[in-house]
């Protein structure tokens, strides 16, 4: 697949926190404080099981590689009905550019290096990863690949993980 392994010491240390815009609002009741007085099996986080985390992978690899195989149909069918279309576009004219930006370039290279998943909801949860993009337009111009990292929100749908948020950091 495409993802560059990470030793399991490397993982935690070097994530970053999650955007605030990311972060589901608590209610001021709720807060951290209380914590301390409930019992301990109400972890706050719940722990992402191992078959979940293959599942997200598989649908973010997935993207990525439509992405990179310039395979529009298959790239805007990773974004759910929902997807918060950035700026003040309309899906259609978001579509429309994303088209754009696959058909170009004569080629693109995309990988992840996958490092968080953090469960926001019981079928949403928030990926983090760095994000490695070449293209020959791209490269021609700046001589260099565009690294960001990258939180996608993901929800569950039917059986299919679709992106309702794409944030770069």
């Amino acid at each position: 697949s495409m993802v560059a392994k990470t030793p399991e010491s490397e993982k935690l240390e070097d994530a970053p926190e999650p955007a605030p815009s990311m972060v589901a609002k608590t209610p001021e009741s709720e807060k951290l404080e209380d914590t301390q007085e409930r019992p301990l099996t109400q972890v706050e986080e719940p722990i992402l099981g191992n078959s979940t985390k293959e599942s997200l992978v598989e649908a973010i690899d997935e993207w990525a590689k439509a992405w990179s195989n310039k395979n529009v149909s298959n790239y805007l069918s990773s974004y759910s009905k929902d997807f918060s279309v950035p700026g003040n576009r309309s899906r259609k004219s978001w579509e429309n550019l994303r088209k754009d930006r696959l058909s170009r370039p004569k080629f693109i290279r995309v990988t992840l290096e996958y490092q968080r998943f953090v469960q926001v909801e019981e079928d949403v949860v928030d990926v983090f990863f760095r994000q490695t993009y070449s293209s020959n337009t791209y490269r021609d111009v700046t001589d260099k690949v565009l690294r960001m990292t990258k939180v996608l929100r993901m929800r569950k749908e039917d059986s299919d993980w679709k992106i309702l948020i794409e944030r770069a950091r």
